[in-house]
């Protein structure tokens, strides 16, 4: 079966992606790169040639730094492939909601404003499912309250 050529360029894009996420998670993290490759086994100067895209990154490399750095493998991902819930339907979701005059009359505030503050709160929801589906929420403590407060 031929090989479409547009293939290849998706997976070097996607490889590309994976390691400027791997190199994001290096910086962030108070680990130095040396300490890095001492924890991972590896030579002086590997992890720059990893990261570099001269020596090919493998699920071996990428479990050794991820270990290195205190993170999981299912972290990372999940961090280059968020999971997003189903979107809601119907009047919960506060941008599709109809805004009137009247509506917006009530509160004193012009139509444009009350859509500006429902797709600020849309928005604000979407991370929301983003943060809890990379698992910060749990990190950080008990958010669960946070919704109900929100509401």
């Amino acid at each position: 079966m031929p090989r479409r050529r547009g293939a290849a360029t998706e997976a070097h894009a996607e490889a590309r992606r994976a390691l400027r996420h791997l190199q994001d998670l290096i910086e962030d993290s108070d680990v130095p790169r040396r300490e890095i490759e001492t924890r991972s086994g590896f030579t002086r100067g590997y992890l720059a040639q990893l990261l570099c895209g001269n020596i090919d990154l493998k699920l071996s490399h990428l479990a050794q730094i991820l270990a290195a750095l205190g993170k999981t493998p299912a972290r990372f991902f999940g961090g280059l492939y968020p999971v997003h819930p189903p979107r809601r339907r119907g009047p919960r979701n506060p941008a599709q909601l109809v805004v009137t005059r009247d509506v917006a009359n009530v509160y004193g505030y012009g139509v444009e404003s009350v859509r500006e503050l429902r797709l600020r709160l849309a928005h604000c929801e979407e991370a929301l499912w983003e943060l809890k589906a990379s698992g910060v929420l749990e990190e950080l403590g008990s958010a669960e309250g946070t919704e109900d407060e929100i509401r």
